[in-house]
């Protein structure tokens, strides 16, 4: 019983460096992607909002409603 933990605690770390290295990954596509740090921000804070407001509207109002704000606010 004494070897249960230890084991499960290397269970965990390994998912957590797994995790990490997928992030790792997907940052460095968005970034070819996007062109640049400013547009891996863009991209995260347009989601981070998509899904803060998600919770209020329905999601066909959640989209019409974020690229409203994102044209009239920001120019794009």
């Amino acid at each position: 019983m004494k070897s249960l933990p230890h084991k499960t605690y290397k269970w965990y770390n390994n998912i957590t460096i797994h995790l990490s290295v997928i992030s790792i990954i997907i940052v460095l596509l968005s970034l070819t992607l996007e062109g640049g740090i400013y547009g891996t921000n863009y991209k995260i804070r347009r989601t981070y909002s998509f899904f803060k407001k998600r919770k209020k509207f329905k999601p066909g109002t959640t989209r019409r409603i974020i690229r409203h704000t994102y044209k009239s606010h920001r120019g794009y």
